[in-house]
């Protein structure tokens, strides 16, 4: 129970990884996964009536599992935004993948070589679940496509027609990227797009950033107010009230989710005349243990913002990085190698540079120990003793002993002598085992002698106890004499047990012996007991 990993969630979480359905973990309500054509500030990318645990897709990947922290499953780009929420494109609501494919690209390579720069390919097979979009859910950037699928140009996977049926592919992305290249005119003035009226002190705030010199600047000084502000991420909270929400949000209550931080930073860099887009999707997943499969989920929703810069081109900005970092570094998002292969991880791409790019901060150590439970805290009693509470023990040490708290123990995180303790418990336990098999195999032993031979051992036990012990060589008769002369009360049925004895191992025509064993057996019992 110790040492065997945890399984991360329900095990029908497995099941689904393994090849159940996905469909089988929706409830019949539910009318798909896909994100709305439309988001408003705040409520989040996906589906309203969706249950928190309903599986996206499953992604099962080749040589090593990367860490869960830069998965980014891409999905609807948003670049219209008319002050109460955010628009796709018509051909998107109408399902229209051929009007799409001819505005991007049909061919991977095609797309990648307009790419300044690309990192080690993650190469990984999806199952996802029907959605009746578009949309291919794929790690940012692709970098091959599935068949009957492009890339449009907004750099998301499409299918040429609605996803109705759960869906199987097989794709190649890259984790790290540089865009690069020139961006059209059409598209700049989409990204710098904001509607005639609202949220004043956002466009007052990126007026003054559009003082300094170039995006760099701007980006890093409205990255500084966010790293400064006391801002709070939750996927749940109180939306402000009013037109101006994404003001209020900015400057009063500082406490949003992922789309609302990503979609005002995009607002905030607008305003200051620099080119953004909204892009929402899904950031991480859970690693399956003991497999190499990530399954993510409806509340693995996420939004960040991409900034074009006019020397690298697009680059992905993640407020929640900044603003909470301890999101997505944790224990869990450590990169592992697959068990389907033995070759090494491929090489980190070296990480951007650039100024405007802020560093999120190291992720924790490992499987770092949790603050003690306080429902595990003996409570004092009015005679001073204190009383274990067995509900509490049972909850986290056995229904809430998740991989992370496992692995800790067993590291020694929490106790640097964790390891001499449990190397003491397995031993004993490992000894405990063993005198057990013993005493089992003793038993079985004695089980399967004859029913006279096992009652004439057990007299023999005990009159052993009182000093009668029988001889070598000495035969059944003579010591049941030789007892009988120092205690005549056991005389008679002692030769009888004997006699007994003798004739079920000598005389097989005798089919009685057992019978009158096991009775002179139970009178000797009684008698010897009754001595004492």
């Amino acid at each position: 129970f110790v040492f065997f990993p945890r399984v991360p969630g329900p095990l029908w979480d497995i099941g689904l990884s393994l090849g159940l359905p996905l469909a089988l973990g929706l409830e019949p309500s539910n009318q798909g996964l896909g994100v709305s054509t439309r988001l408003k500030p705040g409520q989040g990318g996906t589906q309203t009536g969706v249950a928190e645990s309903a599986p996206v897709l499953v992604a099962e990947f080749e040589n090593w599992v990367p860490p869960t922290s830069l998965l980014y499953w891409r999905g609807p780009v948003y670049y219209d935004f008319d002050g109460t929420e955010w628009r796709l494109d018509a051909a998107y609501e109408k399902g229209q993948g051929r009007a799409l494919m001819r505005q991007g690209w049909s061919k991977a390579a095609a797309f990648t070589a307009q790419l300044a720069r690309v990192g080690q390919p993650v190469r990984y097979t999806l199952r996802l679940t029907p959605h009746e979009r578009l949309w291919l859910y794929a790690l940012d950037l692709p970098g091959t496509l599935a068949a009957e699928s492009f890339v449009s140009a907004d750099w998301q996977v499409l299918a040429h027609r609605p996803v109705r049926t759960e869906m199987r592919y097989t794709l190649t992305s890259h984790l790290e990227w540089e865009a690069g290249g020139t961006l059209a005119e059409a598209t700049r003035n989409r990204a710098l797009a904001l509607p005639e009226r609202g949220n004043p002190r956002l466009r007052a705030q990126g007026a003054e950033l559009a003082r300094l010199p170039d995006t760099a600047a701007r980006l890093k000084a409205a990255l500084a107010t966010l790293a400064r502000g006391g801002y709070q991420v939750r996927d749940r909270f109180d939306l402000p009230a009013g037109a101006n929400l994404l003001d209020a949000f900015w400057f009063d209550t500082r406490v949003g989710n992922a789309d609302l931080f990503a979609g005002s930073l995009v607002f905030l860099m607008r305003a200051a005349g620099v080119p953004a887009r909204l892009v929402t999707g899904y950031r991480g997943g859970k690693l399956m243990a003991l497999t190499d499969y990530v399954i993510v989920k409806k509340n693995h929703a996420h939004a960040w913002a991409e900034i074009w810069d006019t020397q690298r081109g697009w680059l992905r900005v993640d407020p929640v990085d900044l603003v909470a970092p301890e999101r997505f570094a944790s224990g869990r998002n450590t990169a592992r190698k697959t068990a389907a292969t033995q070759e090494k991880r491929p090489e980190k791409t070296p990480e951007k540079t650039a100024a405007a790019t802020p560093r999120p901060n190291p992720p924790a150590p490992e499987f770092a120990p949790r603050a003690p439970d306080p429902r595990l805290m003996k409570a004092p009693t009015a005679s001073g003793w204190s009383l274990p509470d067995p509900g509490a023990f049972l909850g986290r040490w056995i229904f809430r002993l998740d991989g992370e708290t496992q692995r800790g123990l067993v590291a020694g995180v929490s106790d640097r002598f964790a390891w001499l303790w449990l190397c003491g418990f397995a031993a004993v336990s490992v000894t405990c085992l063993f005198a057990l098999r013993l005493l089992l195999a003793r038993a079985l032993d004695a089980r399967r002698l004859p029913p006279p031979e096992r009652d004439w051992r057990r007299i023999l036990r005990l009159l052993a106890q009182r000093g009668f012990v029988r001889a070598p060589g000495e035969c059944p008769r003579a010591f049941a004499r030789r007892v009988g002369m120092e205690r005549p009360l056991l005389a008679e049925d002692l030769v009888a047990l004997a006699t007994a004895w003798d004739d079920s191992r000598y005389a097989r025509q005798s089919t009685d012996a057992p019978r009158r064993a096991r009775l002179a057996a139970r009178r000797l019992y009684n008698l010897i007991l009754a001595e004492n």
